[in-house]
């Protein structure tokens, strides 16, 4: 099942049974961000009223390997420790793994519901990703980080140019010092990069802030990436990815087949979302005789298009017409 987006609580009457606990849970989550993200602004002197909050969506869990699927962009929601400690951590503005790098290990033992065991859980998926928390706890670095936050929010209501400096584009004060190493010293300076550039100059953990930090303001780069490309130099996660039209090439569904199964289905002719489409019902009917498409990359194709899996019990398949004609015809004569 792919990511869902609800407009009533209507909507909530197709969760599987076995996920609404989780899905509930998300909402809850997303209460709590947005009534945050309200106070931040109305502190800093916006009208709330206007004020353009995402809307609800949620992505079942996938049955996967944790450590296989945690990076330094994962939300902290989705790191398996305990949700009590999960929104003591949203209380100071850490919202995913790489935030954790801000924060020293003493600043986390302090706070109610976060134990030694979460502690050492998170310092040892910092260090896979060649993260760790910060030597010394220095508050202040935490407050300038939460001042940025609505200083973001009091930028988007002034009318930024390219000649203004990078500084006062809201973003870390940390970012803002890696900005100024690498020569971008106004905001028309980081616009004219690519998101490959920023790649090669930031990592994937910064280029994020960069580019969000940007839309916050009503800006974007000069070089305009669409969603695809966001999504593949980590800009964009997955749940926040808009499903593709039918008419949109089939190289927009890798986010969600992989991009092996979307060269495969190219290569076959499905150069389109509808054909894809196609190709998925043929691999529902036992049609499918395409090359390079196993049987993994069929099973990703009719998850994603909500097609129930062939039958696995014999005697049901057995019921289905076979696609292929009978070799022998004359020995069945007399049956």
């Amino acid at each position: 099942m792919g990511r869902s987006s609800f407009e009533s609580t209507r909507d909530l009457l197709s969760v599987p049974p076995d996920q609404l606990s989780a899905c509930l849970a998300a909402l809850h989550d997303w209460i709590l961000r947005s009534k945050r993200f309200i106070v931040i602004a109305e502190a800093a002197g916006v009208d709330a009223s206007k004020l353009e909050i995402e809307p609800f969506a949620w992505t079942p869990n996938e049955k996967r390997s944790v450590d296989a699927a945690i990076t330094p962009d994962t939300p902290i929601e989705e790191l398996g420790i305990r949700r009590s400690a999960v929104h003591r951590m949203l209380e100071i503005n850490i919202y995913r793994l790489e935030d954790l790098a801000l924060a020293s290990e003493d600043e986390l033992m302090r706070m109610k519901d976060v134990g030694r065991t979460t502690v050492e859980q998170l310092r040892e998926m910092l260090g896979k990703h060649g993260l760790a928390f910060k030597e010394s706890d220095q508050p202040w670095r935490r407050d300038l980080d939460r001042a940025a936050v609505a200083f973001r929010t009091r930028a988007a209501e002034r009318k930024l140019s390219d000649q203004s400096p990078i500084s006062e584009l809201g973003l870390r004060p940390a970012t803002v010092n890696r900005c100024l190493a690498r020569g971008i010293d106004s905001v028309g300076a980081l616009r004219s990069h690519t998101l490959r550039d920023l790649y090669v100059k930031f990592g994937k953990a910064s280029i994020r802030e960069l580019v969000q930090t940007l839309r916050c303001v009503g800006m974007t780069l000069h070089s305009a990436p669409g969603d695809l490309a966001q999504w593949e130099y980590g800009v964009l996660n997955l749940n926040e990815l808009k499903r593709p039209g039918d008419d949109a090439a089939v190289e927009e569904l890798a986010p969600w087949l992989g991009w092996s199964v979307t060269k495969a289905l190219g290569k076959s002719g499905a150069t389109t979302v509808a054909a894809a489409r196609e190709v998925a019902i043929e691999a529902r009917e036992g049609k499918c005789r395409r090359h390079g498409l196993g049987a993994h990359g069929q099973t990703r194709l009719m998850e994603y298009f909500a097609l129930p899996k062939p039958p696995i019990h014999r005697s049901e398949r057995d019921r289905r017409p076979s696609p292929f004609p009978t070799p022998f015809p004359e020995d069945h004569a007399g049956e």
